[in-house]
Parts: C-alpha cells; structure tokens; sequence
C-alpha cells in the first residue's frame, strides 16, 4: 500500500506544466537493462544479448518532474502484453518496470529477434514510445521438414495482394515490385504445380486493391474456406505504424493517406479480426512482404519496425503458418529488385514453389522445405541485410506445390 501510494505521487509531481516530448526526444528517457548485470540499452535501440537466458528484464523510465508526467504504462514483448509478469516501483526520477520472464509461460525471450515495446500515456494525452530489439543466440538451425507431405484434403483457396502504386496526393510512397509479385504468385498458384482452380484465386492489384475492395476480399475467402480447406495468403505493399501513435499498425490500401490512416487503411485489429474469427480454415499459409522501408513521404522519427511480427502473431497459429519477407526490426528492401521486375523475396518464394526447393526430390514442396529455401537464397543475395522469417509448426509438412498438392479428395 505504501508503495502503490508513492508511485501515485511521483506520478502527481509529474503531472507538472512541461514541454510535450517528441517521439525522438521520448527515446533517450527509456532504457533497458538485464539486472545483476552490466547489460544495459538505450530506447529504439538493438543488440545481441550476453550469454545466457534472461529471466529477468528491467525497463527504466527516466522522466524529470520538469518534462511532463505520464499516468499508464504498457509493456509488450514480442506483442503480447507483459502486464500481467510486471511490478512497478518508484525512483527519484520516475519509474522502473520490472518483468519477470518466468512468471508466465510464453514470455521467454526466444532465439534469434525479440521486441519488447514500452509505450507511457499521460492524463493530457500526451504520449511515449520506444522500442528495444533483443536478439538471442539461434543455436543449432532448424530442421528443415522432410517428413511425408501433407495432402490437401478439401478445396484450395488463395487471395493474392499486391500494390506498387499509390493514389498520388496520399504521401505514400510508390514501389517497384509489389504488384509484379503478386501476379507471378497468382500465376503459379492457378499453375497445374499449384494446384488452385482460378476461380478460388482472387488478386488485387493497385487500383483494384482500395480499401473497400481488401475489406471485401477478406470477408469473401472467410465466408467460401471450410474448415478443411487450405487457404494461401500473399501480401505485399506497404503496412506501416501509426507516425502520431506507434502502438496502432495498418495495411495500406491503393486509396489511403497519410493525413487520415484510421479512415483509409485497414488497421491490424480487422486483420487481427480475420484472422481470429471469421476465418474458419485450419490449414493457412501467409505470406508477408510489407515491412518497406520510407513508406510515407514525411518524417517519422522512432518509427515502430515491427510490422510482420504483429501480423505473424495474427496469422500463425497450431496449423497456419506465416513466411515473413523480413525479420523483426528489418526492413524489406527493393534497392534489390531484380531484372524481371520482382523483389529478391518474391524471385525466390516463386523459384521454390516451381520446385527449386525440394532437397529430397520426391516432386513436391512443402512449406518447411520452401522456407528454408527463401530464407536461405535471401540472405546469400542480400549479403545478410534482409533475413526472412519464419514460424515452425504443423503446417510444415503441407503441400504446396506438385504432385501431392494436386491430390484431390
């Protein structure tokens, strides 16, 4: 009582008259440290974590009484909220956030890249944010899966989108690549390889892929996919967070802008949404393409880069998987673009699904063996600048492509 009763006055002494903070200014009053150790980080800052599993993570949040005060405090690691493993305590100069790892299950910094965001809100509406990427050693690689594929055992679906041009006037930024994957994606998919009857494989495209139109693509594979269907997802463009509130994501559509992202582009909550409820199928394979760097023509500082990790905890569950272009924190490049038009990701996800990536040569690719693939010729291209990501689950062993994904029930 007597600890929840000086927070609550720090927290008061705050609330004292002081200049707002931008988002950059924000940064350098958070800070990280693993405690009992020397290992400490700034805000919106990255690095490779000491030896060891973390039990336990300390956020410090350093705000003078003169800079302005804030009221609630949230923590995510890796997008879940940590509210339920973190105490806080008061300082002379603001507050520590203390995170137990082993409180819970499912908050155990997991090898390779980890985000963990803070973001701090105060009565006046003024806001923090910073983010801190944590990466862990990978040990041994991942099994690629080379067990039995699994064939499909009910109707195939695919919904394909991909916008390269903006509407002008919108301050998004156009791409090269985008709309020419999609249509090599769709291609392959209707392909007597993929396995898809056109008519179950609707694409959008540019102009086509308005908001109104992604709304009603969505609600259309929803209500059509059974429960033992397979359904195929390819998304590329751009996603971007919010530039005034880095906790809010949307996908952008051909007409969204700027100025007016919560009444023209598609917040990550519907996705969340779709994904969650209304789309029924068990077997989903995703994926991502939309982490591009400079996607709005004005400046967003301390921007949030971890588009495809709230999107892959949307779209990956038991048997559905998602294949991310990049990893958490990077950015998507098409300084890479290559000759035929296509990104280096979309080159090679197409190359792997016409059979490039089948190691045991048994005439189908399923998606362990395909992302292995991408992940693998990605990084040889990019020299390590872009590493695409990946979940590991049942979904391994689907069938993607060649003779078992044309087996039919």
């Amino acid at each position: 009582m007597h600890t929840a009763r000086t927070i609550a006055f720090v927290l008061f002494v705050l609330l004292q008259a002081g200049p707002a903070l931008s988002q950059r200014d924000a940064a350098s009053v958070f800070s990280l440290e693993i405690p009992s150790t020397d290992f400490r980080l700034h805000g919106n800052g990255s690095a490779l974590l000491p030896a060891g599993d973390p039990a336990r993570l300390r956020i410090r949040i350093g705000l003078q009484p003169a800079q302005g005060g804030y009221g609630n405090i949230s923590v995510r690691i890796n997008t879940e909220s940590a509210a339920v493993i973190m105490t806080t305590s008061a300082t002379a100069t603001g507050v520590n956030c203390d995170l137990n790892l082993m409180q819970r299950q499912g908050f155990r910094l997991r090898p390779g890249r980890n985000s963990v965001e803070v973001a701090v809100q105060d009565p006046r509406g003024r806001l923090w944010y910073s983010s801190f990427l944590l990466e862990m050693s990978a040990g041994s690689p991942e099994p690629v899966a080379l067990a039995p594929a699994a064939a499909p055992t009910g109707e195939r679906y695919g919904l394909v989108l991909g916008i390269s041009e903006y509407r002008p006037g919108s301050g998004i930024n156009n791409l090269r690549a985008a709309d020419r994957d999609a249509a090599a994606v769709r291609d392959f998919l209707v392909s007597p390889a993929g396995g898809f009857q056109a008519d179950h494989v609707e694409l959008l495209r540019n102009q086509d892929a308005t908001l109104a139109g992604i709304r009603t693509a969505l609600a259309r594979i929803a209500s059509r996919a059974a429960a033992e269907d397979l359904v195929v997802i390819f998304l590329s463009g751009h996603a971007v967070t919010d530039p005034d509130d880095p906790r809010r994501q949307y996908l952008l559509a051909h007409d969204s802008r700027v100025d007016e992202l919560g009444g023209t582009a598609l917040p990550f909550t519907e996705i969340e949404d779709f994904y969650g409820r209304a789309l029924k199928a068990r077997t989903v394979i995703t994926f991502l393409d939309a982490a591009h760097s400079n996607a709005v023509d004005r400046p967003v500082p301390s921007a949030n880069t971890l588009v495809h990790q709230y999107l892959t905890r949307y779209a990956a569950a038991s048997a559905r998987s998602v294949l991310a272009a990049a990893d958490v924190g990077e950015s998507s490049w098409e300084s890479d673009a290559t000759t035929d038009g296509g990104s280096v990701f979309g080159r090679f996800l197409v190359r792997g699904l016409r059979g490039d990536a089948d190691p045991n040569r048994d005439g189908t690719v399923t998606f362990g063996e395909l992302k292995k693939y991408v992940r693998d010729q990605v990084r040889q291209t990019t020299g390590g600048l872009q590493s695409p990501a990946a979940t590991q689950n049942d979904a391994d062993a689907t069938a993607m492509s060649g003779l078992r994904a044309r087996v039919k029930k």
